[in-house]
């Protein structure tokens, strides 16, 4: 999980320094902020009605954040708002997140009722395993820091990309490793998102400068590019800079249409970018704010339409041809937040949640139009491998994704702990055949 997506879910809950946006979206993330900080500060002086006032602020503004809930469901209890405080800890449950109710002193004055004895125990019950954990393939560096998988259909391989390493590696039907981008090649910082035009011969690496990048210069940190390698020698073919090089922005995903346009995410600004074929810089797609944190871009079937996952939200649908983006509206029993991964399978997204607990893997699937989610349904949850599972390509009928990213390992300086405490990272698959 890269630090900007973490960062970008504690934004809604304990915001980590975003950039400033320049657009109406700036007074609603400044909004949340405020109320948010204005919330913790009366928390921590006991003023209960004072917090209780600001965290329904923010709730007004991020209705379906579980966190949020979390935290509102404690303020109508610590309140005297019993029945509101039950039915918020009812409805976390039916989101299947994971929140230690037992464990928080704010649910005192409901901690006898039925309401939140059934929600705590749900809580515990999520702790259980869902799925089969299948490991497609492994790579032999512990400290390789995974972020994506992609396929080549070319050349029957899978790349995948290396956050700490800043390289990308070819996984071939073999089994063997070969580094396609070695480490640091043409400036490459932390390689995030990876997508191929294999009828161009093209590896699009989204890549950026975190404190976790080996070796990154403290001038470059918040620098971000996306990157063009030849899909078979991996020379340089270009290099497009985020927003003409300027800091706080993260290139962290990419797809890439039938026709060689590229469309990049920066997971800081919520901005997309696009790079039209034979294009010599990005252009802004949509601008910054229009989404808190984009990640994953996946196609519709016919390329008219464009999913963004949100970090903080859920799903965006773009109409390509308008550039109108509307958050698909959902079931209110169920989290769509934290999503990193995401791709298009028939009719239904699949969506790597590692910004809730417990991490899971979902099937979501879509109206007929495909401009609503109408249920949700988790293909795996805390398999043993999960150590912030990360982004996800669809071959045939057949999930791959990052099981054992090792995000959660950096310490605040930007260090792993010795690559012999870590385990090989772990390519996984889940069979998706309805």
């Amino acid at each position: 999980m890269s630090p900007t997506r973490l960062a970008c879910l504690l934004a809604c809950l304990t915001f980590l320094s975003l950039p400033a946006l320049p657009s109406a979206a700036e007074t609603r993330l400044e909004r949340v902020q405020a109320l948010y900080q204005q919330a913790v500060e009366a928390y921590g002086k006991k003023d209960f009605p004072a917090y209780y006032e600001k965290i329904s602020g923010v709730a007004e503004l991020l209705p379906d954040d579980p966190g949020v809930v979390f935290r509102l469901a404690g303020a109508s209890a610590l309140t005297g708002r019993a029945a509101d405080a039950e039915r918020l800890v009812k409805r976390l449950a039916a989101m299947q997140v994971y929140r230690d109710l037992a464990g928080s002193p704010d649910f005192a004055a409901i901690r006898e009722g039925e309401a939140f004895r059934s929600a705590a125990a749900a809580m515990e019950a999520l702790k259980s395993q869902v799925g089969t954990e299948t490991v497609a393939f492994r790579l032999p560096e512990r400290d390789f820091v995974p972020e994506a998988v992609a396929w080549d259909p070319a050349t029957k391989s899978f790349l995948v990309s290396s956050v700490h390493r800043r390289k990308v590696v070819r996984v071939g039907r073999d089994g063997a490793v070969k580094e396609l981008v070695s480490e640091g090649r043409d400036g490459l910082w932390s390689a995030l998102g990876i997508a191929v035009d294999a009828k161009r011969r093209v590896l699009w690496v989204c890549s950026t400068a975190h404190p976790q990048t080996r070796g990154a210069r403290p001038e470059d940190l918040g620098k971000a590019a996306l990157f063009a390698f030849h899909a078979d020698s991996g020379k340089l073919l270009g290099r497009y800079p985020l927003d003409g090089g300027a800091t706080g922005h993260s290139c962290d995903s990419v797809a890439v249409s039938s026709r060689g346009d590229a469309y990049v995410s920066d997971g800081n600004t919520g901005a997309v970018y696009r790079l039209r074929r034979g294009g010599k810089a990005l252009e802004t797609f949509l601008a910054a704010g229009t989404l808190i944190s984009a990640q994953s871009l996946a196609f519709a079937p016919g390329e008219k339409v464009l999913f963004v996952a949100d970090y903080a939200q859920g799903v965006f649908r773009v109409d390509l041809a308008s550039r109108k983006a509307v958050l698909l509206p959902a079931p209110k029993d169920a989290s769509f937040a934290g999503i990193d991964g995401l791709a298009f399978y028939k009719g239904a997204l699949i969506a790597v949640q590692n910004g809730i607990e417990p991490n899971r893997v979902a099937r979501l699937r879509l109206s007929p139009g495909l401009d609503r989610i109408e249920g949700l349904e988790v293909l795996a949850r805390n398999l043993p491998v999960y150590d912030g599972p990360g982004l996800a390509t669809v071959v045939d009928d057949t999930l791959y994704y990052v099981g054992n990213s090792h995000w959660g390992r950096f310490d605040d300086k930007g260090n792993l702990p010795d690559a012999a405490t870590l385990s090989e990272p772990a390519i996984l698959k889940i069979p998706l055949g309805l």
